[in-house]
């Protein structure tokens, strides 16, 4: 489903888009802050479970080979290292639900609700800032439409890409972090991927999922770089 053809500036969806990004920026600031949660466990174990995490002159060392890694790490921070089988933003949710705005939480709720795949992308609208998305991992599943202010715009139609999608009840997001592959390596993707999940791990699926592609992403990938949502 698409919605009504309006430009940048008088889209109000785009506008509520901007508006939930800036939020969700306030909130991580916050969280990295939370003096009630010992943010260091999900940073470290996060960074293990990623292979971020080096031994140097006798100490565990986060070690990030480019830029784009950052995202990556704060990434699987906040959504998918567990602790007492809760994640950082549940916890941080739970212990300040209370005195949340209303759009903190309807944001909070969003990205609980979050689903990991990866998707093909079927269309574009750079106008409307939409990128259409079939999943691929779960074929049954009906294509969804994300906005994404940056990404719409350079985003090649039939490449994959893996990302987290967060889902609102008037427009759906990524996270702001996805793994751009170019659509010839299909075939040694899947078998790859196919071959991960099958190793024994102890991890959840979303966390097997996100390590394989990650990993994959780094023979196969198309290089990214993150901007912030306003910058054209």
């Amino acid at each position: 489903m698409f919605f009504p053809r309006k430009n940048k500036s008088s889209n109000p969806l785009i506008k509520r888009y901007l508006e939930l990004r800036e939020i969700g920026r306030k909130t991580h600031s916050l969280m990295a802050k939370e003096p009630q949660i010992d943010v260091s466990i999900f940073v470290k174990g996060s960074a293990r479970i990623l292979g971020m995490l080096k031994k140097t002159v006798g100490e565990n060392v986060i070690t990030l080979e480019d830029e784009s890694d950052m995202g990556v790490l704060n990434d699987f921070v906040y959504f998918e290292y567990l602790q007492d089988n809760k994640s950082f933003t549940e916890l941080y949710y739970e212990l300040h639900k209370a005195k949340l705005s209303r759009l903190e939480i309807e944001s909070f709720e969003a990205k609980l609700n979050y689903f990991v795949s990866l998707f093909e992308v079927i269309d574009k609208d750079s106008e409307r800032c939409e990128i259409t998305l079939r999943d691929l991992l779960n074929p049954e599943e009906e294509d969804v439409v994300i906005i994404d202010f940056n990404y719409s715009q350079s985003v090649i139609v039939g490449s994959w890409m893996f990302t987290r999608v967060i889902p609102f009840t008037d427009l759906n997001m990524s996270s702001g972090v996805s793994f751009p592959f170019y659509r010839k390596n299909r075939n040694k993707i899947l078998r790859e991927h196919k071959t991960n999940m099958k190793k024994p791990s102890g991890y959840s699926e979303d966390v097997r999922i996100y390590k394989s592609f990650y990993e994959l992403h780094k023979k196969y990938g198309i290089p990214i770089m993150y901007k912030d949502p306003e910058e054209k």
